[in-house]
């Protein structure tokens, strides 16, 4: 572009300098012929540039972990002529991890419009700032680029991605909850014939078939199913250090990621094979308590652990002092710093009696101080296992 200008120039300056050597008119004319190119170029560009109509948009409504995203581009060229060059900057999931954004070049037709589609998978959870970043505008003769910084303006809408981890099932699971009375040991499932009646409710997706209440459900002409007391049951707690780990670059977005995945998946185990659970969290936004104790109750588990942040100030070793909880209830610590304190917090509560399970994930380069540590656990009696980050979650979790 800069190589054809200059061509331009020169050719302006000799056919200026010849009409002062010579006096003929054409060389005068062609001089002007040639500034007015130039002008007129750079006037549809810059008109090109602000003529340029454009919005975005995500295909799919829910973005899970492995889905194919599609990300549309809808283009409008406000101005009668044709946009000969259109060159577009964005970032893609991938390309937003990898720091590096895409470009893509094409024309758009005179009061025309175009949509662009860009596929790419989710390869990990978290939220991503996606989208347009900038467009350059170029003239039918390549003389001028105009370059516009789209998310500068004010009117720009970033697309904001919230991936969800994936639904996992673990295979099997040995949680650190305790059977009582009124405990199936196969399933985590209440008793009937041992376990104090609750309540009667209307059918909710996920419960057992054994649990319908068949006259009633007769009388009623719908679906009802007896609830047992609590009481009979484990109870799990479901700790997430949501403090900042100290891993950056692709490192942190696997250790979140595998965190996340994991706090799922075992919400879903649990959740799943009647096991009372409660999730707590302490993300920068404030905490984050939920309950749950049966399958039904899982997408509220779900959706509060994809919005999960990792800006916490307040570290697990602060917080499971202060957090009301007995024998009776089995504590799962999930985290990716597996400090000194938090190492003699848990020690403190196995020596009360209450069973923990620690599962600390690592990256690559942590890997060995934080399996040294898990042996260190174990050797003090509490339940210890390191997860790899990026690995495959559902078989670690089954491995416990």
């Amino acid at each position: 572009m800069r190589a054809r200008r200059g061509l331009y120039l020169a050719l302006m300056a000799v056919c200026l300098f010849l009409g002062l050597y010579t006096g003929q008119r054409l060389y005068y004319l062609a001089a002007c012929a040639l500034a007015l190119a130039m002008a007129l170029s750079a006037a549809l560009a810059f008109w090109g540039m602000t003529a340029l109509r454009y919005q975005q948009s995500i295909a799919q409504g829910m973005v899970q972990k492995g889905d194919a995203v599609t990300m549309l581009f809808d283009l409008q060229n406000g101005m009668p002529l044709p946009l000969p060059y259109l060159r577009l900057t964005y970032h893609t999931l991938p390309s937003s991890i990898a720091g590096t954004p895409l470009t893509q070049t094409l024309w758009l037709p005179g009061l025309g419009s175009r949509q662009l589609s860009v596929p790419f998978p989710a390869q990990y959870w978290g939220r991503y700032h996606i989208g347009l970043i900038q467009a350059e505008v170029g003239d039918p003769l390549g003389l001028f680029r105009f370059t516009l910084r789209l998310d500068k303006l004010s009117y720009h809408k970033p697309l904001r991605v919230l991936v969800y981890p994936r639904t996992l099932m673990p295979a099997r699971m040995n949680l650190p909850a305790r059977l009582t009375q009124g405990q199936d040991d196969r399933r985590g499932q209440p008793v009937e014939h041992s376990a104090q009646l609750d309540q009667i409710r209307a059918y909710r997706r996920g419960d057992a078939l054994r649990r319908v209440h068949w006259k009633l459900t007769a009388r009623n002409r719908a679906l009802m199913v007896k609830v047992y007391e609590d009481s009979s049951r484990p109870r799990l707690l479901l700790a997430v250090d949501c403090r900042a780990h100290g891993y950056d670059g692709v490192d942190a977005i696997r250790v979140e990621d595998t965190v996340v995945e994991s706090a799922a998946a075992i919400s879903n185990y649990a959740l799943h094979h009647g096991l009372p659970l409660r999730l707590l969290a302490y993300p920068a936004e404030g905490a984050l308590r939920l309950e749950g104790d049966d399958a039904s109750h899982f997408a509220a588990f779900h959706q509060s652990i994809a919005a999960l942040t990792f800006d916490g100030e307040f570290a697990l070793e602060q917080i499971l002092p202060v957090e009301p909880f007995d024998r009776e209830m089995g504590v799962i610590v999930l985290t990716a710093r597996l400090t000194s304190a938090l190492f003699d917090q848990l020690v403190t509560q196995r020596m009360k009696g209450v069973r923990v399970l620690a599962l600390c994930v690592a990256a690559p380069d942590n890997d060995d101080e934080c399996q040294r540590a898990a042996e260190k656990l174990r050797e003090r009696g509490v339940r210890a296992a390191v997860l790899p980050a990026g690995g495959d979650v559902c078989k670690a979790v089954s491995e416990l």
